[in-house]
């Protein structure tokens, strides 16, 4: 059913794949979902890939999420990779795991967050000014309800239940040690927002968001400097070499992978530079 999802050796694994019937059926209950192509595509090929695991680790029945091979294949599959990333292999295997023989399976759509009482008649008016005035979307929304509410409770732990309360050290203590040792990146953008609108309300007494550190973040910070053999090989194999348009991107790897060449030397490369006789390659002939 997904054959034309794939190409070049993921397709035949695919078709030869003992799991194919639960890829099918599962895929098709994302396409009746409503799921985005690019989605759907990301989770085929994942479940192709831990479908393979699978019938190497001879895992017969299948097991749960909650079972140490699995958590030990994440481990493992997720090393190195952004959050965003991690969290939409996370749910592939999820998915996989927990589907139905008919595909279907229990999405899983967080309820709002708990806030501390005394923060309610806080938020609700601040919520219908970011709708109103802001013009954020429902999912952007929800985010900010997360992030506030976590920072409320903070704030009730620490005995603050009145926003006149928070002083810049509060703000950084909560900001700077999140139950994975990590500062809340994320929350910054969020915090900051709140507090410039508490300050116009008479809730502060002064703007508390120059307290937010403001940290520099590299965009590619988390993608690996050199690739394992492994990885070569998986990239090598994936393409389709059966077309011209494929063969000459497979040609354009091997430079890169093989011979080190950079971009602008395979770019720049014409026929007279290669000496087919002597095996070699003259840049810049």
């Amino acid at each position: 059913m997904f054959s034309q999802w794939f190409s070049g050796e993921d397709r035949e694994r695919y078709l030869a794949s003992p799991h194919k019937c639960r890829i099918d059926h599962i895929g098709r209950s994302l396409l009746e979902l409503r799921y985005a192509s690019e989605v759907v595509r990301q989770h085929l090929h994942e479940w192709l890939r831990f479908s393979a695991h699978l019938e190497r680790d001879g895992s017969a029945p299948l097991p749960t999420v909650a079972d140490s091979s699995i958590r030990r294949y994440l481990a493992k599959r997720l090393k190195g990779l952004s959050a965003s990333r991690s969290r939409v292999l996370r749910a592939s295997v999820r998915i996989f795991l927990q589907a139905d023989e008919r595909g279907r399976f229990r999405r899983r759509i967080g309820s709002p967050p708990s806030t501390p009482t005394w923060f309610n008649p806080i938020l609700t008016p601040y919520l219908q000014f970011v709708r109103a005035h802001r013009g954020l979307s429902q999912k952007t929304t929800r985010k900010y309800v997360q992030k506030l509410s976590a920072f409320a409770h903070y704030l009730d732990r620490a005995g603050i239940r009145d926003l006149s309360g928070i002083t810049p050290l509060h703000v950084r203590e909560f900001y700077e040690n999140a139950e994975n040792g990590r500062p809340r990146r994320s929350y910054g953008s969020a915090l900051r927002v709140f507090f410039r609108w508490a300050a116009t309300q008479g809730s502060l007494s002064s703007s508390l968001a120059d307290a937010i550190p403001r940290p520099r973040q590299y965009r590619f910070v988390n993608l690996p400097d050199v690739l394992s053999h492994s990885d070569v090989d998986g990239i090598l194999t994936s393409v389709d070499r059966s077309t011209p348009l494929g063969r000459r991107d497979y040609a354009i790897l091997l430079l890169a992978a093989r011979y080190g060449l950079r971009p602008c030397d395979i770019r720049d490369l014409t026929l007279d530079e290669i000496n087919w006789r002597g095996e070699r390659i003259d840049i810049g002939k």
